[in-house]
């Protein structure tokens, strides 16, 4: 009786075997992916940085290092040559009155000078008048047949053409060099003279005062001729060293 119930189990669990063999095993389906949706952008929201935030840029470019001063400025080292050509550099100072250009510097010893006038006659200037022209250091130049003529005069009178030579007066003539040229209806003379000469008729000059200074043209190379144009001006002296 045992063996049959046995028997039976087994039989009933070979059937349940066999019935699932049966069936045909088929791969379960693979669902196709679905693409997500786009998200909606959402807007920035703008925030407030705290104020040790660094700004979003690159790094600065400047030199971490703070730029160096300014070197001190170099004296004027050109060689002053009185040759009626202006070189860069080559006089400390200038000025314009009117259309009358004057340029000048100095050392202890020398006063160096150029002047340019709207002329292509005879171009003047005083140093350190009196009254009007009277007493001034007269220094007159021209071009004359394309060569540089000077004269160092003096004014006896406030106007008029009374500026004779030193020399007719029974002074020296005390210009140490000169040049000049006349171009495009203008004419540049360049002049070197001592700052105290010791000649009666011209005026020492002395390193750091500043003194009156009058300016002349003349239409014609005839110093005795009338101006056509003159005016006035201050420069300041270079101190000695």
């Amino acid at each position: 009786m045992r063996a049959m119930r046995y028997g039976l189990a087994i039989s009933l669990v070979i059937m349940v075997l066999l019935s699932g063999c049966g069936q045909a095993a088929t791969p379960e389906t693979a669902e196709t992916p679905t693409e997500p949706e786009a998200a909606a952008p959402v807007a920035p929201t703008a925030t407030t940085a705290p104020e040790d935030y660094p700004p979003a840029t690159p790094e600065s470019t400047e030199p971490t290092a703070a730029y160096p001063e300014p070197t001190e400025k170099v004296e004027v080292t050109t060689v002053r040559k009185a040759d009626g050509i202006i070189q860069l550099g080559e006089y400390q100072h200038e000025t314009l009155i009117d259309n009358f250009a004057l340029w000048w510097a100095n050392d202890a010893d020398t006063m160096y000078m150029a002047m340019q006038g709207p002329t292509t006659g005879w171009v003047a200037v005083g140093l350190d008048p009196e009254n009007r022209m009277q007493g001034a250091n007269m220094i007159i130049g021209a071009v004359v047949d394309g060569a540089p003529v000077i004269y160092d005069a003096i004014g006896l009178a406030p106007v008029g053409p009374n500026h004779p030579e030193d020399t007719a007066q029974g002074g020296t003539m005390d210009v140490l060099a000169f040049g000049g040229i006349e171009q495009d209806g203008q004419t540049l003379i360049e002049f070197q003279i001592p700052l105290d000469s010791g000649d009666a008729y011209d005026k020492p000059l002395t390193p750091g005062q500043t003194y009156r200074v009058i300016v002349a043209t003349g239409e014609s190379d005839d110093i005795s001729s009338a101006h056509t144009f003159r005016g006035s001006t201050e420069i300041q002296l270079k101190p000695a060293n």
